[in-house]
């Protein structure tokens, strides 16, 4: 809880919740975007969603 409300934090990007969050309803896909807005806004790239590498997916496939 900060001087202007609640906020999440990554490394030194801060990020507040929408006036309709609290942090008991905010889930990790929520604070994750509030990151990514606040980094595009202060003019930084934002964080790449990691996928499963290919080599996986052939498992995975192979398996079933």
């Amino acid at each position: 809880n900060g001087k202007y409300g609640f906020y999440v934090k990554c490394g030194k990007i801060n990020a507040s919740l929408l006036g309709d969050q609290t942090i008991e309803t905010l889930n990790l896909e929520e604070a994750t975007k509030l990151i990514d807005d606040r980094k595009i806004k202060m003019g930084q790239k934002a964080t790449k969603k990691k996928g499963v590498k290919n080599k996986e997916k052939v498992k995975a496939t192979k398996n079933n």
